[in-house]
């Protein structure tokens, strides 16, 4: 076994050696560090084993408010920053005047904001699928008279007009986005009649129906609702990530009926 000692004079070359920082430097690596914290909680949520297509809204929203309320600045209001440079601050007898102005956080906050939203471009599309979903009809009449609105022009927006993507392949709408809208106001109606059934036996009854008939457009739609994955392979990535722990290149041999018995 081998122990490693910490002398005294290892902890004064530590103090030395952060004495010899540039104190620009050690401020980013707070902000950095609360920053990455922020982050950290949004990683968590993709690794969880299961993840609806209509949360991702919130979890992207949340931490994208808590960088914009911590680290950028508007004209009213200064940043607040976070613990770890807050902390840094007041155990050094330092001020937010010591943050030089301007300085690169708020930059490279936006930017971080911009990547989150370039990596998940279709997040307020995916949220808008949620009203396929009985559960979330209100109970009032008044209410369910409004119910998907804004969800609706979503999906007809992005179902119903013409596309092009990278290598100019042209892609023509699925659906008539006008007829769509007239067919929810009377869709959201009809499915308040199974209300007391559970997601995937509601449209089980909805379809047993003659609801593809009279609502085409919905119909496609709900059909290619229904069909997008909402599980996560963070589950799969972890089996994979194990076995490659056992089956490293000095084990690169190892068959199937190995792993059987380990």
């Amino acid at each position: 076994m081998v122990m490693i000692i910490i002398t005294n004079d290892g902890a004064e070359l530590s103090k030395n050696l952060l004495a010899e920082l540039d104190p620009k430097f050690i401020l980013t690596t707070k902000f950095l560090a609360d920053l990455f914290d922020i982050l950290q909680r949004l990683i968590k949520v993709f690794q969880e084993d299961f993840i609806t297509l209509s949360d991702v809204h919130y979890h992207l929203n949340s931490p994208i408010h808590a960088i914009k309320t911590t680290f950028i600045a508007d004209n009213d209001t200064p940043p607040a920053y976070a613990k770890i440079l807050l902390d840094y601050i007041k155990n050094n007898q330092l001020s937010l005047d010591s943050i030089p102005n301007p300085f690169p956080f708020s930059q490279f906050s936006l930017s971080m904001i911009q990547n989150i939203k370039r990596r998940f471009p279709y997040s307020e599309f995916y949220h808008s699928m949620r009203i396929i979903d009985v559960q979330q009809l209100s109970l009032t009449q008044t209410l369910i008279n409004e119910y998907g609105e804004k969800e609706i022009k979503i999906i007809c927006e992005f179902y119903g007009s013409q596309k092009v993507d990278g290598d100019g392949n042209v892609y023509e709408p699925i659906i008539d986005k006008e007829k769509l809208e007239k067919e929810w106001a009377f869709v959201r109606q009809l499915i308040t009649n199974f209300r007391e059934f559970k997601f995937v036996e509601q449209w089980f009854r909805i379809f047993s129906t003659k609801f593809s008939s009279l609502y085409p457009n919905t119909s496609k739609i709900i059909y290619i609702i229904l069909m997008i994955p909402l599980s996560n392979n963070a589950s799969v990535e972890r089996v994979f990530s194990r076995q490659n722990l056992i089956k490293n290149k000095l084990r690169n041999e190892m068959k199937l009926e190995h792993f059987i018995f380990i």
